[in-house]
């Protein structure tokens, strides 16, 4: 739930994520859910009178009362993201969002921009690639986001578990991954803005389906320190989709063959929309979110108390390194002369390679690893710097 008004000592209203909706004429001694049309987060409301009322949500939506919530009406914003509302009348008020303040002068039926003369905030995406040699065309990705949010948000943010944990990850990945080749690319992103609506992932989500990005899996997490009941439980966000499931069945594959002390819970039907995945999902890449168990919920989320003392370091660590084995196995590092991918350069490598050469024998995955003298063609050549290294002390497989 996110904000709450009163008219008086008995009426009242509360909104909150996935267009939640409740009511109290009781004081607040119980509540009743009001099922309204938007699967959105509902961000603000507030009521101008005993009877006339409005509420705003994340995706534009606006929607007004005037018998105090028995019925609500939409009305059209034309604005996206809005985290504010507040009327001085019946007939004039304002919302707020991302790069946006409108005004109403007839009770919400119409609204207009008043956005003049505000300096904007440029929000960045960090992100940086470890290029494939193999299929440099085809892409994975590893995403956090880095902004946090706070009841005191100017003075003090920690984020730790939301989502810093998440974020190193991916540095984590990083910092392994760069000294391997890789098959295919990998991408490492952190986002801006996800507390603010997903903001910097749907731009980048966008713009990569704009441009005919090769997108084949997103490994996205989002809050993985927390573990109040030492249970071990992780979520694996990964709806319907198949190519979706694949990417659920790798992550928690590798927890298992890397002996994890993890128990992940594979959802499809309860999937959720709340991270930088769903950004993905919107323009159909496939991409899944790793997470924390929501039934055991980090209590400090959104404070000034989401700190690293509150982290279960042992769980965190496990689910850090999952990460890391998930987007290395999409990544597929391979070491240059191993061409049977045995992970050690012996002669049965130079078997293989004269077998692909001479004898319709299977190719090296990627072919570039058996490239060994680097001159960018699989041939004899390749063979004689093989034995030279191995036998007569010659220079390693590989580019300087």
């Amino acid at each position: 739930m996110r904000q709450v008004d009163f008219v008086d000592s008995l009426h009242g209203w509360a909104v909150g994520d996935y267009g939640w909706a409740i009511y109290t004429t009781d004081g607040g001694t119980s509540w009743t859910r009001k099922i309204l049309p938007t699967p959105w987060d509902l961000n603000d409301i507030v009521f101008v009178d005993s009877l006339h009322g409005w509420m705003v949500g994340l995706d534009g939506s606006v929607f007004y009362t005037s018998d105090l919530g028995v019925n609500w009406i939409p009305q059209t914003s034309n604005a996206f993201y809005l985290f504010a509302v507040d009327f001085a009348d019946t007939l004039t008020g304002w919302s707020t969002g991302y790069e946006q303040i409108i005004k109403t002068t007839d009770g919400g039926q119409n609204w207009f921009s008043q956005l003049q003369n505000i300096e904007l905030l440029d929000l960045v995406n960090v992100v940086t690639a470890i290029d494939g040699l193999g299929y440099p065309g085809r892409q994975f990705l590893i995403t956090g986001h880095y902004d946090a949010s706070s009841e005191d948000p100017f003075n003090w943010t920690p984020g730790a578990d939301d989502n810093a944990s998440g974020t190193v990850a991916l540095l984590a990945a990083a910092s392994i991954l760069k000294d391997y080749d890789l098959t295919n690319t990998v991408k490492f992103v952190a986002f801006a803005g996800e507390e603010q609506g997903l903001l910097g992932s749907e731009a980048y989500a966008q713009e990569a389906y704009n441009q005919g990005d090769n997108i084949l899996g997103v490994l996205n997490f989002d809050m993985i320190a927390y573990d109040g009941n030492g249970d071990d439980t992780m979520e694996v966000h990964c709806g319907f989709p198949e190519e979706n499931q694949a990417l659920g069945d790798l992550l928690i594959g590798a927890i298992s063959e890397y002996g994890l002390s993890l128990a992940p819970q594979k959802l499809i039907q309860d999937a959720s929309y709340g991270s930088d995945h769903a950004s993905f999902w919107d323009w159909d890449f496939p991409a899944i979110s790793g997470g924390e168990d929501h039934q055991d919920f980090n209590p400090y989320y959104h404070s000034t108390d989401d700190r690293v003392s509150a982290f279960d370091t042992a769980y965190y660590v496990d689910f850090t390194k999952a990460a890391v084995a998930g987007i290395a196995i999409l990544g597929n590092p391979f070491i240059p002369g191993d061409v049977n991918k045995d992970l050690i350069i012996n002669i049965g490598d130079v078997v293989f390679l004269i077998s692909y050469l001479y004898r319709s024998g299977p190719a090296p995955d990627p072919v570039e690893a058996g490239d060994v003298n680097c001159d960018g063609i699989v041939d004899l050549g390749d063979v004689v710097y093989l034995i030279s290294y191995l036998y007569r002390g010659g220079p390693p497989p590989g580019c300087p």
